[in-house]
């Protein structure tokens, strides 16, 4: 595969016009999963990155959203079950829940509580989909840049948002990042680190997790900054690869960055676009339940009568500690009958009917 990419309109979009330009990486808001089934027909060693899509995604409970997308299709309603679908039917198991969840118009925020709260609300969701999913390959959602996400921004509070995320980033198997830059110098200039390459930052702090690039552009769309910026990542073996925002949108706000159309457009159809090896993605395992190890009741009582001198003389290795009183009745057969439930078992005595007495000894648990 190669590591040209596109993140599919956010809105109507021809398919084949897409896939024509001979990318294997894409991202696509999973309302859009529609044209899915025919992408991978026409690129089939496409990644193909679905976003989960909710501006307000962490106000919903994580595991019923994971409920949602991975359960039966009667659970919720016709949507129900969608990833579970793409996975059936070989069309992709890539994910990933929101975006930029650290920008308060996403849902989040960026002071150290909110990633607090991402750190939370990304570990249920990524637990409960362990449990309905295992083969899922979960992205942890990429952060908007320059909001001390990958640096501490606050004096007075230094704290780095990824580091309160380590935890369910760990628990994902890719990392998404976001990389944007105005003109050459943000992509291959003095600041070429804090804006097109600021990927590499997340890459020090987790080297085993591969990343893809699930939003990136110049402003302006410049095609000869585009195609540079793809065959620089070749270099990067650990970035799986980069899908530019976005091909088309009815909204006037992400025109700038339109592929389709635009001169952006031929550029990336007559690049040469190698194939390489795809970095190692280690899916995460479903944590084992702990076992529970059964405590042994409590006695409350103590041994009376007949059984004081049985449980003294086989001591508690044997008889255990007593459960209950010792109890006595008349059998049908004419024997009368003593027993005591311990936690070892039940201790019994007989009298027969020569009155002669005697202890049974103690019937272990089943």
């Amino acid at each position: 595969m190669n590591k040209f990419g596109i993140h599919l309109a956010n809105g109507p979009q021809d398919i084949d016009r897409v896939a024509s330009l001979g990318c294997d990486c894409y991202t696509v808001l999973h309302g859009e999963r529609r044209y899915l089934k025919r992408l991978r027909e026409l690129r089939p060693d496409a990644i193909i990155n679905l976003r989960q899509y909710d501006p307000d995604i962490m106000s919903k409970d994580p595991a019923t959203l994971a409920d949602h997308m991975y359960g039966p299709d009667e659970s919720f309603d016709d949507e129900a079950g969608y990833m579970r679908r793409l996975h059936e039917e070989g069309i992709t198991d890539h994910v990933m829940p929101g975006n930029e969840l650290n920008l308060a118009i996403e849902g989040g925020g960026w002071t150290r509580a909110d990633y607090e709260r991402i750190n939370r609300w990304v570990l249920a969701w990524v637990a409960r989909c362990r449990e309905l999913a295992p083969w899922a390959i979960i992205h942890f959602p990429a952060f908007a840049s320059g909001h001390s996400e990958d640096q501490a921004d606050f004096p007075d509070d230094p704290f780095v948002g990824f580091e309160i995320c380590r935890e369910a980033a760990e628990a994902c198997d890719v990392i998404d990042h976001h990389d944007y830059w105005e003109g050459w110098g943000q992509l291959s200039g003095e600041h070429w680190e804090w804006y097109a390459f600021r990927f590499q930052k997340v890459h020090t702090m987790f080297p085993d997790k591969p990343i893809f690039i699930s939003e990136c552009s110049s402003t302006p769309n410049d095609p000869g900054q585009l195609i540079w910026y793809f065959e620089a990542l070749y270099g990067y073996d650990y970035v799986i690869g980069a899908t530019p925002f976005l091909w088309d949108s009815p909204d006037p706000r992400h025109w700038a960055g339109r592929i389709v159309g635009m001169p952006v457009e031929q550029a990336i159809k007559n690049a040469n676009k190698p194939d390489v090896p795809l970095p190692d993605i280690i899916v995460v395992p479903p944590e084992e339940p702990e076992e529970e190890e059964e405590e042994e009741p409590v006695a409350q009582y103590e041994f009376t009568g007949g059984f004081k001198d049985k449980a003294i003389a086989l001591g508690p290795d044997i008889v255990g500690e007593p459960l209950e009183k010792e109890k006595y009745y008349d059998a049908p057969d004419g024997h009368r009958m003593g027993s005591q439930w311990t936690t070892k078992g039940r201790m019994e005595w007989v009298k027969e009917f020569n009155n002669v007495e005697f202890f049974a000894g103690v019937r272990p648990l089943a």
